[in-house]
C-alpha cells in the first residue's frame, strides 16, 4: 500500500474513533431486572363551561422610533437583504429576522406592521429603526423620531420559518 493511502486510512480511523468516543449509550438494565415502562399520560380535563380561553395579548413595549436615512437605500442589511426605503421593514437590536412587529405612533394613533430585517445599535432612547415608508405612514417624517408602542405579532425564530417578504 502507498504511504499516502496508509496515512489517509489512519486519519479516517482516528476520526471515527474520536466520534465513537463522543457517543453515549443508554444504560441497560442488569440481566434479570425488568425494563421500566414510561408512565401513561394523564387525560386532559375539559372544562364544560365553554371553549378554552383566548391566548393572552402580546406584550407591548413603549419607546422611541426613528427612521433610516435615505443614504442607506440600496445597501445590504444585517440579514443580507438590500434595504429598500419603500418597503415596510425595520431594524431591531434583538428580535429575530423575519419577525413581524406592529408599530403604533402614540402621538396620532397611526400604526403599521413592519418586518425586522436589520440590526440597530442598542440605545437608551431609540429602540427601533423603521424604513422611510413606515415613518411616512406613521406620520413622523418631519420630526425624525416618535414615541411608539411596538407589539410583536409573530416571532420568526419561534415559528421556525421566515415571515412572508414584502
Amino acid at each position: 500500500m502507498a504511504p499516502n493511502k496508509i496515512f489517509a486510512l489512519l486519519i479516517v480511523s482516528a476520526a471515527l474513533l474520536m466520534c465513537a468516543g463522543c457517543r453515549t449509550f443508554p444504560k441497560w438494565p442488569a440481566a434479570g431486572q425488568p425494563v421500566a415502562k414510561p408512565a401513561p399520560a394523564e387525560p386532559v380535563q375539559q372544562d364544560s363551561a365553554g371553549p378554552a380561553p383566548a391566548p393572552a395579548p402580546a406584550e407591548s413595549v413603549v419607546g422611541t422610533a426613528r427612521y433610516y436615512a435615505s443614504r442607506f437605500h440600496g445597501r445590504r442589511t444585517a440579514s443580507g437583504e438590500v434595504y429598500d426605503q419603500k418597503k415596510m421593514t425595520a431594524a431591531h437590536p434583538s428580535l429575530p429576522f423575519g419577525t413581524l412587529v406592529k408599530v403604533e405612533n402614540l402621538a396620532n394613533s397611526l400604526s403599521v406592521v413592519v418586518r425586522v430585517n436589520d440590526r440597530c445599535r442598542r440605545h437608551e432612547e431609540v429602540f427601533i429603526d423603521v424604513s422611510r415608508e413606515a415613518a411616512l405612514e406613521l406620520g413622523f417624517i418631519r420630526q425624525g423620531t416618535a414615541k411608539v408602542r411596538i407589539i410583536v405579532l409573530n416571532n420568526a425564530h419561534e415559528e421556525g420559518s421566515a415571515a412572508a417578504r414584502n
